[in-house]
């Protein structure tokens, strides 16, 4: 059974089935000092409290991941001249748009992006035929893969997958190997969730006291008063009737009705109380600045930075997908520069079609036909900025720049003077009715 049958299997599915350490649905202690995070046993338990259940987080990670899958991905070669020249059909191509026969490209990228933020890294397994043609990729849950280093703890020699029972050895040969800068480990990235760890943690407990109150009729805590003492059936009696009459969103505004000397007394919200929906909102805006997201493009329109959702979206592909896509395709370049079947090909990603940079393609359009024609770049210059390869006699400067214009032959001709402007100095009349001018026009005060 192959690689991708054993992650899709249904049997297999139970997603802490092989990892030691932590269980599904136990918690660290997100303010003291244990902290599991940054480590990949860490990934399900961030899916837990961010991606599963918290929303800013699950907003700022598909906001990404669904800007990034409409990219397409395009196979260059460099020729003797370093021009890059588009090659039709690569197999590379085609694996990024139909990656295996379980995902295709936006499904695919979306969990690629999901490791990224979650477990600091994408592990790809390329499964190529004996011929070192790419059959398929798929990709490896980083909190199932371990590492096998050499003696001197400096070189990776397999990627050791665990599921289901079964251990896949990997050379690091049949891996791309995505992944985050972390300043504690060589060989594993560093989770951006991870880093705003504390701040969901926090936005998740504003959220269950919002509803803690919300259910208790969105009123502040309160006590009963009596001046007799309770028994304790009569305690759980009064209680029980509390809770089943006045308690809940559906009870709220009913008037509590009240005997045999009860009194109910409320208790005032603190300045803390008060505050904590703001600290709620800081804590949002705190994961959004992690994952580089704007965050009014998450609801939040007080912090709002940008004159128009347009401006907000091209901050999105600028701050937080473009450099997740450079990431990739230099994972995916490197993976390929260590292949024998691939000479000279470069895998990269088409801005064109990014729709919300298409007034900043625009501009650099302006700046390399201006400079062309201004004669500060030669035709292959200007075709070089806007990532066009060089055509034949590009190497020129714009011919009427310098002064030069060319007949249809080809071949050049003098510049002609221009005729001098017709003014209408010393006219009597005008020249558009044909009518005498008037003694202050003729003076000039039209």
């Amino acid at each position: 059974m192959g690689i991708t049958e054993r992650i899709w299997k249904k049997k297999i599915l139970n997603p802490m089935e092989g990892v030691d350490g932590l269980q599904r649905g136990q918690k660290s202690i997100l303010f003291g000092n244990e902290m599991v995070y940054n480590s990949p046993e860490g990934f399900m338990e961030l899916s837990d409290i961010a991606y599963a259940i918290n929303a800013t987080a699950y907003a700022c990670i598909t906001m990404k991941a669904r800007a990034m899958a409409p990219v397409p991905w395009l196979m260059y070669k460099k020729d003797k001249n370093d021009d890059m020249e588009e090659l039709i059909d690569h197999p590379m191509s085609l694996s990024i748009k139909r990656p295996n026969k379980y995902e295709g490209k936006v499904a695919f990228l979306h969990k690629m992006m999901g490791h990224l933020d979650l477990g600091g890294e994408a592990i790809i397994h390329m499964n190529a035929s004996k011929g070192g043609e790419l059959i398929e990729q798929t990709l490896l849950r980083p909190d199932r893969v371990t590492l096998t280093l050499n003696s001197e703890q400096t070189e990776i020699i397999t990627y050791d997958y665990s599921c289901g029972g079964v251990v896949e050895h990997y050379k690091p040969a049949e891996i791309v190997h995505i992944k985050y800068f972390n300043p504690a480990d060589d060989f594993r990235g560093l989770a951006p969730i991870a880093v705003a760890a504390k701040a969901i943690a926090q936005h998740n407990a504003s959220k269950d006291y919002n509803i803690g109150l919300m259910m208790n009729g969105c009123r502040p805590t309160g006590v009963l008063k009596t001046a007799d003492s309770l028994t304790d059936d009569q305690y759980d009696q009064l209680r029980k009737e509390v809770e089943q009459k006045y308690a809940g969103t559906a009870n709220a505004g009913k008037p509590m009705i009240l005997e045999g000397g009860l009194e109910f007394q409320q208790i005032a919200l603190s300045p803390e109380d008060m505050g904590w929906s703001m600290q709620q909102i800081m804590a949002a805006r705190e994961i959004c600045i992690v994952e580089g997201v704007p965050p009014e493009l998450c609801g939040d329109v007080e912090s709002k930075t940008y004159n128009s959702i347009g401006e907000s979206r091209k901050a999105l592909y600028t701050e937080a997908v473009l450099p997740v896509l450079e990431l990739i395709k230099d994972g995916y370049n490197t993976w390929m520069a260590q292949q024998k079947t691939f000479d000279g090909e470069y895998f990269d990603y088409n801005l064109d079609s990014i729709e919300v940079l298409h007034k900043d393609r625009r501009i650099l359009w302006t700046y390399a036909i201006n400079a062309y024609n201004a004669g500060l770049l030669t035709k292959n210059e200007a075709r070089e900025s806007l990532q066009y390869k060089a055509v034949e006699d590009g190497d020129e400067f714009c011919p009427l720049a310098t002064g030069v214009t060319l007949d249809e032959e080809g071949k050049p001709i003098q510049n002609r003077l221009p005729k001098k402007p017709r003014t209408n100095e010393g006219r009597t009349s005008n020249p558009v009715t044909k009518k005498p001018r008037k003694k202050d026009e003729l003076r000039g005060f039209n």
